[in-house]
């Protein structure tokens, strides 16, 4: 005799299916978080390297620039001005033996720290920096996303020949005074993702003033 044997499939209760499909949300929803937190944390180590790059073409180009300050090609002061976000000296940049005119200033509008050369040029016989009787000026990008002025922080310190590595910068001061500067830079590209901004810093002695 042939007895025939059936298995019944069980199928899922509503509550079981229910339950599976809490399941699956939870985890379609924690890689979805563990996704976004990655790719924002990939957003920030790229906006810090970025930054550390502008930082350190920024610090280099202040160091090579500004500790060569002198006198100018008319024989103006090695510094003209010297604020919280504008320095502006003499120094020879390039391979000739013109003494250019050095501004580095940030654009308050933009949070950008900008260089600007001045090169002499001839006008009735005379050399001169100003742009309308022949000198010739270049702009350019040193860094991007310097928050100093929206912080209240000054770009540029500066000190007296008794500065030591320790104290406060000078504060009523003539630009007689200066013998080093400092160069600080806060840059942060986005205050809601990184908590704190990249901060860079170096100090240079003017050679020139050293002795004076």
């Amino acid at each position: 005799m042939l007895i025939a044997v059936f298995q019944t499939k069980k199928a899922f209760t509503l509550i079981e299916l229910i339950i599976v499909i809490f399941i699956m949300l939870i985890l379609i929803t924690g890689t979805v978080q563990l996704f976004i937190f990655g790719n924002r944390s990939i957003s920030i180590m790229w906006d810090q390297l970025a930054a550390q790059n502008q930082a350190n073409f920024a610090i280099n180009r202040f160091i090579d620039y500004t500790r060569t300050a002198e006198v100018s090609s008319i024989g103006g002061y090695p510094l003209e001005v010297a604020d919280p976000y504008e320095l502006v000296f003499y120094a020879n940049v390039d391979t000739d033996s013109l003494i250019e005119k050095v501004r580095f200033y940030l654009n308050t509008s933009s949070n950008n720290l900008k260089q600007a050369i001045t090169k002499p040029g001839m006008s009735s016989g005379k050399l001169s920096y100003d742009t309308a009787l022949g000198a010739t000026e270049i702009i350019s990008e040193l860094a991007e996303n310097v928050s100093n002025f929206v912080l209240n922080k000054p770009i540029f310190l500066y000190y007296n020949q008794y500065y030591n590595g320790s104290g406060d910068p000078l504060v009523n001061y003539s630009i007689s005074d200066v013998r080093m500067i400092t160069l600080q830079l806060e840059l942060e590209r986005d205050f809601t993702k990184s908590p704190v901004p990249l901060t860079v810093q170096s100090t240079i002695l003017v050679r020139s003033l050293h002795n004076n």
